[in-house]
């Protein structure tokens, strides 16, 4: 086969995600046949860096000996079993190590980072209707993003996705994120959150931020104070806070999970991570049996 050949396939029976496929007449497809390590290549020969490791996904390479041997282990055992009434080791295993790197509690699974989101935003509401209050606005940052789902892209804020879906969408306004990484531009943000939130906090369930970067907002970043910041006004006005981190760079997420892990120990916070830890191509949402505290993960590069 080569190259011309399968593109021309593709382009008879598929639609590419966040694509304009009229693109494809005059941009044409790379097609893929092989990858290792850092590099993929095509049907030609012709080799290319995955410098954004395949969407934020292999970020231990392709064709990873460890990680092939793991799967190919587990495929032997035991390739997917229902959760609902059954358990698994891998799972069990796992969800402990999550709880120990953490300090949270409990783990909950979805199967993606969008699903991961509208968990998030499920739980969150749900809680507060529990407790006989009915929440249903969510806050959150300009120039956010988390997601493609309904709910995931209600609570983001680049109008190049959302625009077009507008009557569809769920409750959601914004606050000012940080302009830049200055602790002036932190503090500044937290006192437009604290207006909010003093203003309209009887009616938002939840606070849903991108800790320290916005990666679909070109990459925008601000200072780690605003994330202490709202975690403390969260806290005071009874606002959930969810961390949601898709992970735009992986190699720092121990950092990251750790950094989270500062914001204190008390209830009423959601922790979202994707995209570097496998169990089954599975996510999870973490959740403190007192509620709230939860991680919620989008699994799919690492062995457990």
């Amino acid at each position: 086969m080569i190259n011309e050949e399968l593109k021309n396939r593709d382009l008879d029976v598929l639609w590419h995600p966040c694509t304009q496929m009229k693109d494809h007449e005059k941009l044409p497809l790379t097609p893929i046949k092989k990858g290792y390590g850092v590099y993929l290549e095509d049907f030609e020969g012709n080799k290319y860096i995955d410098a954004i490791s395949s969407w934020w996904v292999n970020i231990f390479g392709h064709s990873n000996d460890y990680i092939n041997e793991a799967v190919k282990n587990q495929l032997d055992t035991l390739e997917h079993v229902i959760f609902a009434g059954f358990t698994h080791e891998g799972a069990v295993r796992l969800s402990e190590r999550l709880c120990k790197l953490t300090k949270l509690d409990k783990v909950f699974y979805a199967d993606n980072g969008s699903s991961a989101v509208e968990v998030a935003l499920k739980m969150s509401y749900h809680y507060h209707k529990n407790r006989g209050k009915e929440k249903t606005i969510f806050l959150s940052l300009t120039n956010s993003y988390h997601g493609e789902t309904i709910g995931a892209l209600s609570v983001g804020d680049v109008s190049l996705y959302k625009e077009t879906y507008s009557p569809l969408l769920i409750a959601n306004i914004q606050t000012p994120v940080p302009k830049d990484q200055s602790l002036q531009s932190a503090t500044e943000a937290l006192r437009s959150l604290e207006e909010m939130l003093k203003q309209k906090a009887s009616t938002i369930s939840a606070l849903i931020v991108e800790p320290l970067i916005q990666g679909a907002g070109y990459m925008h970043m601000y200072h780690p104070e605003f994330l202490r910041g709202a975690r403390e006004l969260t806290l005071k006005y009874d606002v959930h806070l969810i961390v949601a981190d898709g992970l735009e760079h992986e190699e720092k997420n121990r950092v990251k999970i750790y950094d989270v892990g500062k914001l204190d120990g008390r209830l009423n916070r959601i922790f979202k991570t994707t995209k570097n830890i496998t169990l089954s191509s599975s996510s999870s949402i973490r959740a403190r049996s007192s509620f709230f505290n939860c991680v919620i993960c989008f699994c799919v590069s690492s062995p457990i």
